[in-house]
């Protein structure tokens, strides 16, 4: 079962991010603001480490939803992480 969402809403320079977890989805979450490009995606995996205490990127799911070029570098720098997106 899935514990943690890790939804994301990009923008043309930034994409907002907040961890979820499973069961207190009402919850208010953690949220931070990234700058968007591909060098980010690697912070933001980092820090949903920290925030999950999870080890593998692949145990939490990325949610957002695909608005072309202003999601593009954060999808499939995700995907080559091995991500679930």
């Amino acid at each position: 079962m899935v514990k943690f969402y890790i939804g994301i809403d990009f923008s043309k320079k930034t994409f907002d991010a907040t961890v979820m977890e499973h069961g207190k989805l009402d919850a208010k979450g953690v949220h931070k603001v990234f700058e968007n490009s591909p060098r980010e995606v690697q912070k933001l995996i980092q820090w949903t480490k920290e925030q999950t205490g999870v080890s593998d990127v692949d145990e939490p799911v990325f949610c957002g939803e695909q608005t072309g070029l202003y999601s593009e570098a954060v999808n499939d720098g995700l995907a080559e992480a091995g991500c679930f997106m």
